[in-house]
């Protein structure tokens, strides 16, 4: 863009997952965000073995309690695995998968908040809503660099 000669940048505006896209460095950029997501991912299902292992029952692994432990400790290991896809090689597969992922935990979510068994406050509609903008925007940019790289390598 130029004014009165002089070329200007247009600034980016952080997670806007409307922004556009114009060279590879954006979409590089724009994917990246994806890594975000799946790193709060990773952070949940921490925070929940946490919550297990100091629980002050004598025996915390109960039926229930196992199953939920091993599903926790495969959902961190699979958050760690895409974050690190994401971040080094800008996956579309990780990318979506963990789009998808991040979905179905809003809907669970929204699901335990309607029938009362989760309370909400503003900060966390605030959190998901800008989660949600780095999966739109992650999404984007991994479609993005995947026609930029189909491109350069049919030249």
């Amino acid at each position: 863009m130029t004014i009165n000669g002089a070329e200007t940048t247009k600034k980016k505006l952080g997670w806007n997952p409307f922004q556009e896209l114009q060279n590879e460095p954006d979409a590089l950029s724009a994917a990246k965000c994806g890594g975000f997501v799946s790193g709060y991912l990773a952070l949940i299902y921490l925070v929940q073995i946490a919550i297990v292992c100091m629980t002050d029952r004598d025996h915390p692994f109960g039926d229930e309690d196992i199953f939920s432990f091993i599903a926790d400790i495969f959902g961190v290991m699979l958050a760690i695995f895409l974050t690190w896809r994401i971040v080094a090689a800008q996956s579309l597969w990780a990318i979506i998968l963990t789009s998808v992922w991040f979905f179905t935990e809003i809907l669970i979510k929204i699901g335990a908040i309607a029938d009362g068994e989760q309370q909400t406050s503003g900060w966390w509609v605030v959190m998901f809503l800008a989660l949600l903008g780095g999966t739109i925007l992650a999404i984007r940019g991994g479609w993005k660099l995947r026609v930029l790289r189909r491109r350069s390598s049919t030249s």
